[in-house]
């Protein structure tokens, strides 16, 4: 039987991107539920985030959360 997380929050989450260092955030990222094409099921976001101290530089992130043993 595929595990499940009843408790898990069924709009989203939200990951915030930020330097460990220094504490600046880089961006925040809106995860969505997802059921994906393996059968397994967690949250996706594909996103774009900009260097705060140098806005001519954008990153492309995608981010995947998947519950260990959901796939059927």
């Amino acid at each position: 039987m595929a595990k499940t997380d009843e408790k898990a929050p069924q709009g989203g989450l939200v990951a915030e991107i930020k330097d460990p260092v220094t504490g600046e955030t880089w961006g925040t990222i809106d995860l969505k539920s997802k059921n994906f094409a393996t059968g397994s099921k967690g949250f996706y976001a594909s996103a774009k985030v900009t260097n705060p101290q140098n806005p001519d530089a954008r990153y492309q992130c995608s981010l995947q959360m998947i519950l260990i043993g959901s796939k059927e």
